[in-house]
């Protein structure tokens, strides 16, 4: 009977601890979520701010990071490093919201003093996330994106693999997007001269390993659908969705 009742008394206590366990692993998963979706508005509302400095890059940012998303997931990225990239493919220009409107709108050539301007935005987007913890590397993508494989970009002229690899993958997606859209100053270009400054930049602007990442998502992109658009709107984000995850192959 001793025997009965202790056990009786250990299986309670299992069933109690297992209790505990599961209403604690419930409220941690609910938190996290609550997190994920502050951090997701709060990200929506700083993309949102960049947008309206420069209403023909509308949509930019989060065409980058579905971008960079789908060419980490092509490289076997795991999940975790997927939904990272995306982060940081919203912020990557974060920075601009210090650049004069004027500046980012203009039609003609810009001058030496208003290129090194623009020139800034890294280095300004580094700053204004260099506070934020909660997304790990969240600065990355903004302070390094324009740095070139070769050597040749800014703001620190480093070189190849000494670049940030998710600076590496945004920088990629970045260039398709700044081709593949309307700007003040021209209209989108053609899909196939697109493809061929990617692959010519492959080993001096570019990863070569990305650009024929980048270069493989053209080619299954039969019918454009992933060119950019002076507003983009929630069908055209929403058809990108479906090509990047296959729908439109």
């Amino acid at each position: 009977m001793e025997k009965i009742i202790i056990a009786l008394i250990v299986i309670t206590a299992l069933v109690v601890v297992a209790g505990i366990l599961i209403y604690s692993n419930w409220k941690l998963r609910r938190e996290h979520k609550h997190s994920e979706l502050l951090t997701d508005q709060l990200i929506t509302t700083l993309v949102s701010a960049i947008d309206a400095k420069d209403p023909y890059t509308q949509g930019h940012s989060i065409r980058v990071a579905m971008y960079s998303r789908e060419l980490a997931r092509r490289a076997g990225k795991p999940r975790d490093f997927q939904k990272s990239i995306y982060y940081l493919g919203m912020v990557h220009d974060v920075g601009k919201i210090g650049i004069p409107g004027n500046i980012l709108r203009k039609t003609d050539k810009l001058t030496p003093e208003e290129y090194a301007k623009v020139r800034e935005h890294p280095t300004l987007g580094g700053e204004i996330l260099d506070g934020v913890t909660e997304i790990p590397r969240i600065r990355i993508g903004a302070l390094y994106h324009h740095e070139h494989y070769d050597g040749g970009g800014y703001p620190f002229g480093m070189i190849g693999d000494s670049i940030p690899e998710e600076a590496r993958i945004i920088a990629v997606a970045d260039a398709y997007d700044a081709m593949a859209s309307n700007r003040s100053y021209r209209s989108a270009m053609p899909q196939e001269d697109i493809r061929k400054i990617i692959a010519d930049s492959a080993g001096t602007q570019l990863d070569p390993k990305y650009a024929q990442l980048m270069i493989d998502m053209i080619d299954d992109d039969k019918n454009y659908i992933m060119r950019g658009q002076a507003v983009a709107s929630k069908d055209s984000i929403g058809m990108i969705r479906d090509f990047l995850a296959g729908k439109w192959k």
